[in-house]
């Protein structure tokens, strides 16, 4: 019994030392941890984040999840001021979304269902009410707000698959921001899977960006973060996988087996668009898309449109050539600001014009 307790520590003692050896022979020729690449590639927001994770409590917000169509929308029971203070009243509709009612009106207004993310929602404009979509309505169109921050391509033909038949207004018109909505791959939408979580850390997606996999809660979600970027390893399996190179390459192997495939034509994104585009068609909607640059250093905004035209050929599609840099805000964030919105808003209106809807003032 004593030889083979002996054996055990000789071997365990041997990996140990071969270990270490191959931990810093990798070190030495350059390649880092998990953690490591995190702290030197991390946004410096996470920092003050993961400051505050070792000491406060999570707390999450109900404002946001995803129905049994894999719909991602507000929750109309929510109060929107109480996080976002001093920006306007927040008025959810009964479908959960922002601004009018889902229902068809009686209106010498045209009407008007946009359909995107946080640029369609109204992000960074201050108050909300100077967003481009409520700008509309003020000039005298009829808006149905149909944008929910964080979402794509998938959950905007979703939206129009279910509301356009039912509104059927005049015009269709979905907002493609040239960021995040042409990525190589999109969402992995599930129906009643959050696609994130709002908490008193700021926003967590529902699901690992590397494979897709969603969190059953918006606990396991923040735990992830924390493991992953702020270092609070809860096991040895964690601290292997996170803090040792040789962990490194064998959670990279493991991610990349099960890592979603990149579709660099976005054959998802022109697919869906094409499939908006037959069900605007059926309903009696003309269908537009608007394409909103993505601004990048002091690069001229819409050199990231011109740059991907070829996603939208054969599309009815449009974009702004009034966008300067000073129209969005500051880095990190990427939308709008109020002249911004503006600009956005009377690009709209004069596309509306030229096709002969125009504004009409009225009361309702």
């Amino acid at each position: 019994m004593k030889r083979i307790i002996k054996l055990i520590f000789i071997n365990l003692a041997v990996f140990i030392v071969l270990w270490t050896g191959v931990e810093v022979v990798l070190h030495l020729l350059g390649v880092d941890t998990v953690h490591e690449i995190n702290k030197k590639t991390r946004n410096p927001r996470f920092q003050s984040i993961c400051r505050r994770a070792l000491t406060e409590k999570l707390v999450v917000y109900n404002a946001f999840y995803t129905d049994s169509d894999g719909i991602f929308k507000a929750n109309p029971a929510f109060d929107f001021n109480l996080i976002f203070k001093e920006n306007g009243r927040y008025i959810i509709n009964s479908d959960g979304f922002r601004g009018n009612e889902f229902k068809p009106v009686e209106t010498p207004r045209p009407s008007l269902f946009l359909v995107g993310d946080s640029f369609v929602w109204g992000n960074s404009a201050a108050p909300i009410q100077n967003s481009f979509a409520d700008l509309l309505q003020n000039e005298g169109y009829y808006v149905y707000n149909g944008g929910i921050g964080g979402t794509d391509p998938l959950q905007y033909l979703k939206v129009i698959k279910k509301y356009t038949p039912v509104l059927k207004p005049k015009v269709t018109a979905v907002c493609i921001y040239m960021g995040n909505d042409t990525r190589p791959f999109p969402h992995p939408t599930q129906p009643n899977k959050n696609l994130y979580y709002i908490s008193n850390f700021g926003y967590f997606l529902g699901y690992d960006n590397r494979d897709g996999h969603y969190f059953n809660s918006a606990e396991e979600s923040f735990a992830f973060f924390k493991k992953r970027y702020c270092g609070c390893s809860e096991n040895i399996g964690d601290y292997f996988m996170n803090d040792t190179v040789l962990g490194k390459l064998v959670s990279g192997l493991m991610i990349k087996a099960r890592r979603r495939k990149p579709d660099p034509e976005r054959k998802w994104l022109r697919n869906a668009l094409l499939e908006m585009q037959q069900v605007c068609e059926k309903s009696g909607s003309e269908f537009m898309v608007l394409l909103i640059p993505k601004v990048k250093g002091n690069m001229d905004p819409t050199i990231s449109i011109k740059k991907r035209l070829h996603f939208f050929k054969d599309l009815p599609y449009f974009y702004p050539s009034n966008l300067k840099i000073t129209d969005y805000c500051s880095p990190p964030d990427d939308h709008f600001n109020n002249p911004g919105h503006r600009k956005f808003a009377d690009f709209i209106i004069r596309i509306l014009k030229e096709k002969g809807y125009f504004p009409v003032k009225t009361s309702g």
